[in-house]
């Protein structure tokens, strides 16, 4: 159900181009999103009895958390369509929201959105310095992150929440597997079945012990989308992704200099980068579905922004 009503949404905002019909259509669709996660997430076992009515609904954590994924890239793109509607249409859309979002087992969207609210109020003052710190950050970010885990002594952190400490171990290993073969990579898809036990660190934990159990990435992938370019096409791979970041701040610098919709961009982009940093794969269709979400949400915020003084054309 979860997946018609966020297909239904995709479709709809790719029309956006100022149709009011379609913000609010869109709006009573994250709402409904929301109730229904509420719903499932306090027992009513709404995925269950879609099932006896020959839904065909996934059930467990793994597909829960990318339902809170979709909610948390989709909510940025509901606030600006509402952006002049009642105070308390937004209080109500940011409470189920909320409720929805920490009902949700899914650590990484919570942070995700916390991190997004703080960029969000400084971006509103200051748009175009926020994003110039944003752009920067992922430059840094992009180039950087294998060497930067290969200084600091994550494994030795086992005192640390245990999830934690397991994202860190696992970036810990990506690292290992990066400078392993820096240059090239190792292929496209090598990480499906990429032996990483020789990768592990030194230092035992309970946490390095499940690691060599699964003997491959726990679900195929490194959590994370950078690890991930790095892994399978090296250096060369993480330039070309730095210039294809280089490419869409050149195209994106107008509308947030422009736009009113800065705020909500920077802080969407800012959502999925923590998001695409914990939790990071390309083969599963609710992933897809996730990325095709936020391409459509940042898609319908570029081209329904409204300019703040000098007229222009965000995807000219």
């Amino acid at each position: 159900a979860c997946k018609c009503i966020l297909g239904l949404s995709i479709v709809l905002i790719f029309k956006i181009q100022g149709s009011n019909w379609v913000k609010r259509t869109t709006w009573i669709i994250f709402l409904s999103l929301c109730v229904l996660m509420i719903l499932q997430n306090k027992g009513f076992n709404i995925k269950e009895i879609l099932n006896t009515l020959l839904f065909n609904c996934a059930i467990g954590p793994w597909n829960e958390k990318h339902h809170t994924f979709w909610l948390v890239i989709l909510f940025w793109t509901t606030m600006y369509f509402i952006k002049h509607s009642s105070k308390y249409n937004k209080f109500i859309t940011i409470l189920f929201f909320l409720f929805a979002l920490f009902s949700s087992y899914s650590e990484s969207a919570k942070v995700a959105i916390i991190f997004s609210f703080i960029i969000f109020f400084i971006s509103k003052v200051r748009p175009v310095f926020t994003w110039g710190i944003v752009y920067k950050a992922m430059l840094l970010y992009i180039l950087l992150f294998p060497f930067v885990l290969q200084i600091l002594p994550i494994s030795n952190l086992d005192s640390a929440y245990d999830r934690l400490y397991i994202r860190f171990l696992i970036w810990e290993v990506a690292s290992n597997v990066i400078v392993d073969e820096l240059i090239f990579g190792r292929g496209f898809g090598s990480t499906l079945s990429l032996n990483i036990i020789p990768f592990l660190p030194e230092f035992h934990s309970s946490a390095r012990e499940w690691l060599y159990t699964w003997k491959t990435f726990p679900g195929n992938h490194p959590h994370n989308f950078v690890a991930l370019i790095w892994i399978e096409f090296g250096l060369i791979g993480a330039l070309m992704l730095t210039f294809f970041l280089y490419k869409f701040n050149r195209f994106i610098s107008k509308t947030i200099k422009h736009s009113d919709v800065a705020p909500y961009i920077i802080s969407i982009i800012t959502t999925v980068l923590i998001l695409f940093s914990c939790s990071w794969s390309i083969w599963q269709t609710d992933v897809v579905l996730t990325y095709i979400m936020f391409s459509a949400s940042l898609y319908s915020l570029i081209t329904s922004g409204k300019h703040k003084g000098k007229s222009f054309n965000a995807i000219e």
